[in-house]
Parts: structure tokens; C-alpha cells; sequence
């Protein structure tokens, strides 16, 4: 069996002085890995930000960086029709009320309880004009971003994935795993 162990995992590998044991050693750390891979597999990426606007983001909406102040990034909505506040940089995980911190999702799943009735799984999701999401791309001369996918369809616990920001592209930064635990 395998006696050695890595430094930070705690991961079987066999010594040289150990007797062959080709099973047992797969075994154990087959074994290893699955108690260690929720912790490697985050379902999400989320940065604690502050609302720098005067209205709330509902969770769920699409942001963008605005500001940073007082050691503090500073998020708006971000809006289709307004260039200025393209591209969306993550989607709210939760209410942000004016002036109040909260936490967007910048890379994985999001699954703040949303409304997806409207939508179809594996529907690509886009920055709305106005605001929020929509499920039809936005025409010129609003700006298209395509910035999630609908895992879930359900009218309060909807899911969907956050694609890469800057988005367009549903090769962005979610991988099988994230996919895996947002189903």
C-alpha cells in the first residue's frame, strides 16, 4: 500500500521501499481524490462589491465595474442600451440596495433563487436593454453580450451559468464540474 503522502492533499503515492500493490494504491487514492473534490470544484467564483448607484440590483442582474473607492470595487447594472456601462463583469448573487455591499458571481454558477420560467435549458441569456437579462440578443444599435446560459428552468430556484465576461462565447471560464453541481 501506498505510504506517501503529498504536502498538501494528503495524496497516497507509493515509496520505493513499498511492496507493489497497483490496486490498492488506485484504490486509495481514487478513494482520496473524491473526499478532496468538492473543495477543488467550487460551483462559483463571487467577489464581495458595493452597489455604487443609487438604484438596487436585484440578483440576478448583469454588472459592471463603476468605481473603486474606500478599498471597495463599486458595481452598477449594467444596461444594453449604454455603452458606458458595457461589459457586464459579473451577476449579482444577491439584492444589493444602494450603497450596500453583496456579492456577484464573476466565473460559475448562479443560483440566487432566480426566475427562469421564461426561459429554456441551455438558453444562451444576454445583457438587456435596460437592464437585467433578456433571452433574445440585443440589435445595433444596443450592445450584445451574451453572458449566461440557462441551466434550470423554474419560477424561484432557477440556475445558470456565467460565462466569460466580455462574453459572446460559451467557451468562457465554466468548466464540466461547475456544470455538474449548477445541474
Amino acid at each position: 500500500m501506498a505510504s506517501g503522502l503529498t504536502p498538501v492533499y494528503d495524496l497516497p503515492y507509493p515509496l520505493p521501499s513499498d511492496p507493489v500493490n497497483v490496486a490498492g494504491d488506485v484504490q486509495a487514492l481514487a478513494s482520496r481524490i473524491e473526499a478532496i473534490l468538492p473543495e477543488l470544484t467550487q460551483p462559483n467564483t463571487k467577489v464581495t462589491v458595493k452597489n455604487g448607484s443609487a438604484s438596487s440590483i436585484a440578483a440576478g442582474d448583469p454588472v459592471y465595474f463603476s468605481g473603486y473607492s474606500s478599498n471597495q470595487y463599486e458595481v452598477t447594472k449594467s444596461n444594453a442600451t449604454v455603452g458606458s456601462t458595457m461589459p457586464a463583469i459579473g451577476i449579482a448573487a444577491q439584492s444589493i440596495g444602494s450603497g450596500s455591499t453583496g456579492d456577484i458571481v464573476i466565473s460559475g454558477i448562479v443560483d440566487a433563487d432566480l426566475n427562469t420560467n421564461a426561459y429554456t435549458i441551455g438558453q444562451p441569456l444576454y445583457v438587456a436593454s435596460g437592464g437585467g437579462l433578456t433571452g433574445t440578443a440585443p440589435v445595433y444599435p444596443d450592445l450584445a453580450q451574451q453572458i449566461a446560459i440557462v441551466l434550470k428552468v423554474s419560477s424561484s430556484t432557477g440556475r445558470i451559468a456565467m460565462l466569460s465576461a466580455g462574453g459572446g462565447s460559451t467557451s468562457g471560464p465554466i468548466t464540466w464540474g461547475q456544470l455538474k453541481v449548477g445541474l
